[in-house]
């Protein structure tokens, strides 16, 4: 009986029409750069104990999320 239930679950989930995880993943993940990044961005150009390449290594990480972000949402 339990080894039935992965069975059941995948064919529950493939019957249903319309639900994507994929663009669930991507609102959340839209969500979340659009709550953090600013702020982020404004910690790390103000922060007077980071060195110049500190900044620009986080400045890279957020700007290569906005673009997972957009490559993703075409």
């Amino acid at each position: 009986m339990k080894k039935l239930i992965p069975f059941a679950a995948l064919a529950l989930l493939s019957g249903c029409n319309g639900i994507s995880v994929a663009g669930a993943y991507l609102t959340a993940d839209q969500a979340t750069f659009d709550a953090i990044a600013p702020e982020y961005e404004r910690y790390v150009q103000t922060d007077e104990h980071l060195t110049e390449d500190s900044k620009a290594s986080r400045m890279r990480t957020l700007m290569s999320w906005k673009m997972r972000l957009e490559a993703n949402s075409k």
